[in-house]
């Protein structure tokens, strides 16, 4: 692998960091509107939840709903956010294996004695792994931008009890009352 080649990998490893942390502030800010928008909700809706289930509003259930979409909107957010690297390779360039050394000394002969083919594949191994976990970070940051939209959407629609334009609650056994 020539200078140019070290170059190139090493600017894709950067590249790469930075979109990591973008999908981690992503993330962090999917969380931050569900757990924000759920503490909202609960405080707006004063919510207590009936004994008895044939006293559950409408407004209520789509309260619920929204509850439960916006709580997995965060987990999914969680999920992008906490570092998961299942690599068990040996290598002079992956944080783990490296601090797996005894030393700092041991590191340092362990990089003398490698080859530049070597030092070449695990600086293209690296880069592959750093790869993979943006790409998976950003699939969990996606899935929970989403769901998190659609839980204060439905929130919305709870809050402003839209279902119900009469203000009375409406039960789901009054609703489906069909007599």
């Amino acid at each position: 692998m020539g200078l140019e080649s070290y170059d190139f990998a090493f600017r894709q490893q950067e590249l790469i960091h930075s979109n990591i942390r973008s999908a981690d502030t992503k993330a962090t800010a999917s969380f931050a509107a569900a757990a924000a928008f759920s503490a909202y909700l609960s405080e707006r809706r004063a919510f207590k939840l009936p004994i008895v289930l044939d006293s559950l509003t409408v407004s209520d259930t789509i309260f619920l709903v929204a509850v439960i979409i916006l709580f997995v909107g965060a987990g999914t957010a969680a999920l992008a956010i906490i570092p998961r690297t299942f690599s068990t390779s040996k290598s002079l360039t992956f944080w783990g294996s490296i601090s797996s050394s005894a030393s700092a000394d041991e590191y340092r002969q362990s990089l003398q004695n490698a080859s530049s083919k070597e030092i070449e594949r695990y600086l293209v191994d690296q880069v592959y792994f750093l790869s993979s976990i943006c790409a998976r970070k950003f699939t969990w940051v996606t899935r929970s931008m989403r769901i998190t939209a659609l839980g204060i959407a439905i929130g919305i629609v709870s809050v402003y009890d839209i279902v119900n334009s009469s203000g009375m609650p409406l039960t789901w056994s009054e609703l489906l009352n069909f007599s």
